[in-house]
């Protein structure tokens, strides 16, 4: 590898470009972070139900969990439907989400390294706090906060769209 070069970062991660930009409301280039977030921005660019929309265009404050002092939540992205009003969304893995649904923390299993475990953790205490935070921002504002998941795309069950 040539070394002014940076490696690939294993997850799929690039700029979107709108089908409808009138639609968008980002003011910069509109990132997407993984393979989840991409399709998800193409069903909702694409989707005659959603009038505008926009990538991490809401920030949500919350306690950081393990830092203990206020810190910003930036959502996935903002929606507004015509026939639902306006949703905040977060996209996640199924397994990420069932596990904070459920209220199942990760649990240390033998063939589990440890710095994994403590990062599923971590992740896990962070993400709860967040969620949250965004249900109760959210309801104070009478929009909705949805997660989706792959399950949702593959199935192609994807609410409000």
């Amino acid at each position: 590898m040539a070394k002014n070069r940076k490696p690939r970062p294993s997850y799929h991660q690039g700029i979107y470009k709108p089908r409808y930009p009138e639609k968008n409301i980002n003011k910069t280039p509109i990132e997407y972070r993984s393979q989840l977030e991409l399709d998800y921005m193409w069903r909702i660019d694409n989707s005659p139900n959603i009038t505008r929309w926009g990538s991490e265009v809401v920030f949500v404050p919350y306690t950081h969990p393990l830092k203990k002092k206020p810190s910003q939540y930036w959502t996935d992205l903002y929606i507004e439907t015509k026939s639902h009003g306006p949703i905040v969304v977060e996209i996640k893995p199924q397994k990420e989400i069932t596990a904070i649904v459920e209220g199942k923390s990760p649990q240390p299993r033998k063939n589990k390294k440890q710095t994994t475990f403590i990062y599923e953790m971590k992740m896990f205490l962070i993400n709860k706090a967040k969620w949250q935070a965004a249900s109760d921002f959210c309801r104070a504002r009478n929009w909705a906060f949805i997660t989706v998941s792959e399950a949702h795309l593959k199935e192609n069950r994807v609410p409000f769209l």
